[in-house]
This record gives structure tokens, sequence and C-alpha cells, in this order.
């Protein structure tokens, strides 16, 4: 497979408590160097191992960038899976005007149980979100489950990020390169499936994208831009009576978690360590 002019590296995060094995096998027939970051040994055949302190994904990830020699680093997490013809879709999608190129998100999660509903309805929105906002050419957050990323661009990540893809986003963004969304490019994940690690997991990525005003106002997520996108969503997407009262306890569960998300980070100005906590049915 030829790269084009670009020279591409894969990079996998992981705290190396979880088996990485399938999202390499994935992934290793593409002839793109792979690097795992992680606090832990890892030793697999045709992977590059940095090591990171433990301190966090921003840390790793900051460590990660530093090390690798590539012009595009394609990030993923070791809990996740892709294919190669996802990768060769993301390097077909680079040319001279992007900055970063994100992909579809696709739930493994049982459809029929709630929070296996409720995790499909919020990829397929959050995906029909970006490529809304990618034909209007309007800023939107990559998704860090699978995104591929100009490595010039990227500044140092602050290591108290919650959500390191919208920082990066951000970075790209202001630096007036696009934000390219395809959906032929697809990384599937594994949800929590119960409703503590669910709070844990959605305090972590929605909570970071109120640290700071600027992102709160340039971004696609807040309280009201959710409760406006979810409106339309509510009447179109179920298909059926407990389909629509399973979306009516997401909204309960939604108001929830930014009344969380603000006593945590408003008001208790918790740290990075206090709400960065291992979801661990998602492993």
């Amino acid at each position: 497979m030829k790269l084009k002019k670009y020279n591409f590296a894969i990079l996998i995060s992981t705290k190396g408590k979880e088996d990485i094995n399938k999202a390499v096998s994935q992934i290793k027939n593409t002839n793109i160097p792979i690097y795992i970051v992680s606090p832990e040994e890892i030793n697999i055949e045709n992977t590059t191992l940095i090591k990171d302190k433990g301190l966090g994904k921003p840390s790793a990830l900051n460590l990660a960038i530093e090390k690798i020699p590539a012009q595009i680093i394609i990030f993923t997490d070791g809990d996740v899976y892709t294919n190669e013809q996802s990768i060769n879709n993301i390097i077909k999608a680079f040319d001279e005007n992007t900055g970063i190129v994100t992909t579809s998100v696709i739930s493994l999660n049982n459809k029929n149980s709630i929070l296996g509903f409720w995790s499909h309805f919020l990829v397929f929105a959050a995906n029909n979100m970006r490529k809304e906002k990618y034909s209007k050419n309007e800023f939107f957050e990559a998704t860090g489950y699978l995104m591929a990323v100009r490595k010039n661009l990227i500044e140092k990540i602050p290591e108290n990020s919650l959500s390191e893809d919208g920082v990066i986003s951000k970075m790209v963004h202001d630096k007036k390169y696009n934000i390219k969304y395809i959906d032929n490019a697809e990384v599937f994940v594994k949800f929590p499936q119960n409703f503590h690690d669910w709070i844990i997991q959605k305090k972590r990525s929605t909570g970071g994208y109120t640290q700071n005003l600027t992102e709160r106002k340039n971004g696609s997520r807040s309280f009201f831009k959710e409760a406006k996108a979810g409106f339309f969503l509510f009447f179109s997407y179920p298909k059926n009576i407990k389909e629509f009262f399973y979306l009516f306890l997401l909204f309960l569960a939604r108001i929830y978690l930014w009344i969380i998300i603000f006593i945590d980070l408003k008001i208790k100005r918790k740290n990075f360590s206090q709400i960065w906590l291992r979801v661990e049915s998602t492993k």
C-alpha cells in the first residue's frame, strides 16, 4: 500500500490492564509503524513500546508525540479496534489542507439493553453531528477513539485535560487547518454496562469540554446544545415505545450528569486524578 506523500504512524494508548492484541491484530498488516504507549511492560511483535510514567493519558500522549518520527499520527486506544480498510481510508482522506481526519464510532453493546441503547443513540448522534458540521465547514471535535493528526500542529497537551481529543481539535482549528469527518472508516467501541461506570466515563469525556471558556463557546458540547440537538432526534430515532422510554431516561441521566460535572469542576474544583477513573465494564 502506497502511503501517498505523507509519513504515518499508529499510536495505541493503554494503561496496560486490558488485552490490546485485537486492537493490534486488526491493523498490523497496514505496513505502518505501530507504537504502544503504556506504563506497563508490553511486548507484542512488530510494535514499539513507549513506556510512560503512569501520570495520565495527556502526559503519555505528550511523551509519545515527542518520540514518534512521523508527520501524521493515527491515534487510537487499546480497548477499541478498527480494521485495515479504516486505516487505508484515513490515509486516502488526507490532503494539504487537512489537519485531522476523524471517523465513525460504532457501539458493540447490545442495543436491547437500556445502556446499550443509550450508547447506540449517542454515537449515532455524534456521528451525525460531525458529518453535518463538516459539510457546513463548522468546527467540531474529533473522536479520540480513532483520529489522525498532523504532528506539527499539536502543542503540548495540558496534563489536566479530561478530553485530549477536544484539546487537539481546538489546536488544529486555531491553526486554520480542516477537521475532516469520513464515515467509511469505523472504530468499534465497547461502552459501559452499568450506570456507575457510565457516569465515570461521561464525567471524563463531557466534563473535559467545560474546562475552559473558549472551548465551551466554540465547541459542540454544552447542556443546551445537547438538549437542542437531542430534541429532534428524540422523535426520529426511536422505533417503538420502549426506545422512547429509554431516551426519556437518557435525558434525565444527562441532566444529572451535567449537575455532577458542574459541582465537581466548578464548585469542588476536583483535579485530574479525582475525575480520571478507570472504567472496568468496558474492558
